[in-house]
């Protein structure tokens, strides 16, 4: 009974020992990944892996190559381990939520799911093609079933998964249970940013509510969400809001992502065409005689980089010369 007793204390011990510690990716001299202990550089978790991520709540993607050292993205198979090691999750799949771990949002979406796949291709630029999509929760169990062509992670408590039917894709909406909220009917289909999501039917985008309401007409070509409203176009750009109504006249050839309250704007043919910045509600506040924009590097400035330039910083929440 002591020594049984004196097991388990020590097991117990191990356990805390390895979940108390913060664990860090590393490569050994075998070209395997591992994972060290952050601060004494001690090695927790042997290297044996051909690709891993970090942790993220408990658990670290990992996976294992079926065709060799050097192959892409597409040749290994993946799943989860925990600080101590363990596979919680099977390396069985193909493609692993991994990408989410370069966003504050982990693996798992706060529904505690995570995207994963089986026979998926994916090319050595990460290029997505086929297989059959699901979601596994934090101890492995598939809540929905790999049945889908294609998924995305959920986003204010919903899924786009999409059924294809010989190259006719039709997109929708599931919740956490798995449950088909709004019908497969879309041509195509964004996540929901603050209860809406842009979808297409007949090559025009609009926009539905969690309800599947249309709350802005199709007429769209074109639609980018950002946090001030949406930026639209039907030959020409122009912004509206979440209710449809027209900020910024569509007027544009081009509008850049806003940043800070400015965008970067083109009229004209790319490459002939002019640009210069408004701000969120439709004002010039640099003229449009710049033949063309990017961000710098290095100290986050937007930046003119050929033909007449100029380096424009934000200085207290302005735009400034």
């Amino acid at each position: 009974m002591k020594r049984v007793f004196l097991v388990t204390i020590l097991l117990i011990f191990t356990l805390s020992f390895s979940y108390g510690q913060e664990l860090e990716l590393t490569q050994c001299t075998n070209g395997k990944y591992g994972y060290k202990n952050s601060k004494t550089g001690a090695i927790v978790i042997p290297c044996q892996y051909d690709v891993a991520w970090g942790f993220q709540d408990g658990l670290a993607g990992v996976g294992m190559s079926y065709s060799g050292p050097g192959g892409c993205a597409g040749d290994y198979k993946k799943g989860f381990i925990d600080k101590t090691g363990k596979v919680v999750i099977p390396l069985k799949y193909d493609y692993i939520s991994e990408w989410n771990l370069y966003s504050d949002k982990g693996y798992f979406s706060e529904e505690g799911l995570a995207v994963v796949s089986i026979g998926v291709e994916l090319g050595c630029e990460y290029d997505i093609y086929g297989g059959k999509w699901g979601f596994v929760n934090k101890t492995g169990r598939e809540v929905v079933p790999l049945k889908y062509d294609f998924a995305q992670s959920f986003h204010e408590g919903l899924a786009v998964v999409l059924i294809s039917d010989f190259g006719n894709g039709k997109y929708g909406f599931i919740d956490k249970t798995g449950k088909e909220v709004i019908p497969l009917k879309y041509d195509d289909a964004q996540n929901f940013i603050e209860g809406l999501a842009a979808v297409r039917i007949n090559e025009k985008y609009g926009f539905i509510d969690k309800s599947g309401t249309v709350v802005i007409p199709f007429k769209y070509d074109y639609i980018s969400a950002f946090s001030d409203g949406y930026v639209v176009s039907i030959g020409k750009s122009g912004l509206i809001d979440k209710k449809g109504r027209e900020i910024i006249p569509l007027k544009y050839d081009e509008i850049s992502n806003f940043s800070e309250g400015y965008a970067a704007v083109r009229i004209g043919e790319y490459g002939i065409g002019k640009w210069g910045f408004i701000d969120n509600k439709g004002k010039e506040i640099i003229p449009l005689k710049y033949d063309n924009v990017g961000l710098s590097d290095y100290d986050g400035s937007l930046e003119f980089l050929k033909g007449l330039s100029l380096r424009v910083k934000m200085v207290n929440g302005e735009l400034s010369t």
